[in-house]
Parts: structure tokens; C-alpha cells; sequence
């Protein structure tokens, strides 16, 4: 019995399979002590990409979600003018 990779290379079938688990976009609503903690979990895991977070508290308006979380390194990479300081909230792309 032939696998399934044998009988696409007997077909000459050379097309890429797409992953069976596209990246999942997350957002955070609320960067307390426990979506700071969710935050920390969601940026070990492979196929998880945080791509915003907002919270209701001034101080953190603007400011990196890696600062917010206690991580020694800046999430929102090296555009500074691409994140812009929000009233809402923090922002992160």
C-alpha cells in the first residue's frame, strides 16, 4: 500500500499542501495581572501571533506590550511613529 506522499509523487503532483493550522491573531482586552500572564503563555506558543492589546488605564496608553508584561524585549519592533500614543488604550501591531 502506497503512503500518501508516494502517490502525490506518482501523480507528479509538485503543489505545496497549506499548513493545516493558519497562524490564529490574537487580540488582549485588558493587560492586568492575568492578561499579562495570558500574554507571557500566548508568546511561547508556535502558530499564536498577538497582534493588539488594549486596556482602560492611562499609564499604559502607548507604551510596548513586552514593557507592559515584564519581558526584556520590545514587541512592536524598531517603527516607533508606526505606533502612535492612544487615550484608549496600548497599541501594538
Amino acid at each position: 500500500m502506497l503512503t500518501s506522499t508516494e502517490r502525490i509523487k506518482n501523480r507528479g503532483c509538485t503543489k505545496k499542501r497549506e499548513p493545516s493550522h493558519p497562524e490564529v491573531r490574537v487580540v488582549l482586552i485588558g493587560v492586568g495581572a492575568i492578561g499579562c500572564e495570558i500574554a507571557r503563555l500566548l508568546l511561547k506558543k508556535r502558530g499564536v501571533k498577538i497582534v493588539g492589546a488594549v486596556d482602560p488605564t492611562p499609564d499604559k496608553a502607548g507604551r510596548d506590550l513586552g514593557e507592559i508584561v515584564g519581558l526584556e524585549k520590545n514587541l512592536r519592533g524598531n517603527n516607533p511613529q508606526r505606533h502612535r500614543k492612544r487615550k484608549w488604550g496600548i497599541s501594538l501591531t
